[in-house]
């Protein structure tokens, strides 16, 4: 799988969750990706475990925001395949089928033993289903980039809006389909807006999915080139006749890029949706906190936040906190790091809705208020029950992340009404 800028948000929570890696003898026949879910009550938590020949494993709990966790103690004895994952106080042992294609075992975490079935991947990395509207492409130095213009019905000139997305590998509807997470909260959006009779262009950021090509290194992004991406974008749709203006909506750190393309272009109105309102440093510092990280992995993520934020290149690098701060993706770091988003809205000069979720598990209600504070003029949204995809949800952990995955589940009640009046004012 391509790797990517940093999710920030749910890249802290992979953090906790962050093992040692481990070498064994080889093992050709389980080698490959194994899919499972851990059920828990009604909820499904859905695992991705990766076997390379030689014995290195990996696991992925994408609901989690974990991704690339090195596992402990990966055993092959005959059919019983073994390993640990001991920050977490966990263990997984199941029996290898090899006509089936099935691991069949029992997670145990804490005590508690749960059935774990893991299926032989197939499919490789999941596509994304036929989408309704026009592909535009824009063509870049190092490659085009793609998006999604959908029109609504009606007589042209419509408004319109860029939705760009968040952290990490989302693709243009909100969706990271290489490990199953899929909410499409971004297409649903985009569906909603046009019923309200506002186009939208959804977009591929550059190095993800239908934009991948065009970023030849994760070590060349930064924040910066971004935020200039949108803003051509926008160029772009402000040359068509069907386009009378073009709005901005960024979600989660995709909403710190739309506000910088804000400052630097001509978008006719903002919308910030799950912003974080914090510099992205303390951002990472108060998960790690929340989430009971050990006491010298907070330290050491503070002295690599520090050194990022003086523009040094840090070597140094524990494994438990390499997903976050490897070598290839310190440049991106530290173009973020370099921002305070509550500086960057307050040279906001254009119209600006703030729309916050009060069941978020990534940014919370103090973020849009620190925002809104920075730009008095700015107008505030909390939407009771939301959570950070824009979708209601309970404010318990694992009800919540399960929407995640549930791409049939509408968005937040409001949501989309509050938007559309915002942009047709």
């Amino acid at each position: 799988m391509r790797k990517s800028a940093p999710a920030l948000a749910l890249a802290v929570l992979a953090l906790i969750l962050a093992l040692a890696a481990c070498a064994k003898p080889p093992f050709a026949a389980i080698a490959g990706d194994w899919e499972g879910a851990i059920e828990i009550g009604p909820t499904k938590l859905p695992v991705v475990f990766h076997i390379a020949p030689d014995g290195t494993a990996s696991l992925d709990s994408p609901a989690q925001g974990a991704f690339g966790i090195a596992c402990t103690d990966l055993a092959l004895e005959g059919t019983t395949v073994r390993f640990n994952v001991p920050s977490v106080d966990g263990a997984f042992e199941g029996t290898y089928d090899e006509a089936a294609g099935t691991i069949a075992g029992t997670w145990t975490q804490r005590g508690v033993k749960l059935p774990l079935q893991l299926e032989r991947s197939r499919g490789g990395i999941a596509e994304a289903p036929p989408r309704a509207g026009e592909e535009l492409a824009l063509d870049t130095a190092t490659g085009p980039l793609h998006g999604t213009l959908l029109l609504p019905e009606g007589t042209q000139p419509f408004r319109a809006a860029i939705l760009h997305a968040g952290s990490g590998p989302t693709d243009r509807d909100g969706n990271q389909l290489a490990i199953g997470l899929r909410s499409d909260s971004l297409k649903l959006l985009a569906e909603g807006l046009a019923a309200q009779g506002i186009a939208t262009l959804r977009i591929d950021k550059r190095g993800i999915a239908g934009s991948a090509s065009a970023l030849k290194s994760e070590a060349d992004l930064t924040v910066d080139m971004l935020a200039d991406d949108l803003l051509a974008w926008e160029a772009l749709l402000e040359k068509r006749s069907d386009i009378a203006s073009v709005a901005l909506i960024g979600h989660s750190e995709g909403a710190m890029i739309a506000a910088l393309a804000a400052v630097r272009g001509g978008a006719d109105r903002l919308v910030l949706l799950s912003a974080p309102g914090r510099r992205f440093g303390d951002i990472i510092a108060d998960q790690l906190a929340a989430g009971g990280a050990p006491d010298e992995l907070k330290a050491a993520s503070q002295r690599i936040i520090d050194a990022l934020a003086r523009g040094e290149d840090v070597a140094d690098v524990p494994k438990e906190l390499m997903a976050l701060y490897r070598p290839s993706v310190q440049p991106y770091m530290r173009s973020l790091l370099k921002y305070d988003p509550q500086e960057v809205v307050s040279r906001v000069a254009v119209p600006l809705l703030i729309v916050q979720g009060t069941n978020d598990l990534q940014i919370g209600v103090a973020d849009a208020q620190r925002l809104a504070e920075g730009n008095p003029s700015s107008e505030v949204v909390i939407v009771e029950g939301m959570n950070h995809i824009l979708k209601a949800a309970p404010p318990e952990r694992a009800a919540n992340v399960a929407t995640y995955f549930d791409a049939d589940r509408p968005l937040a009640d409001g949501l989309v009404a509050k938007i559309a009046e915002f942009l047709n004012r």
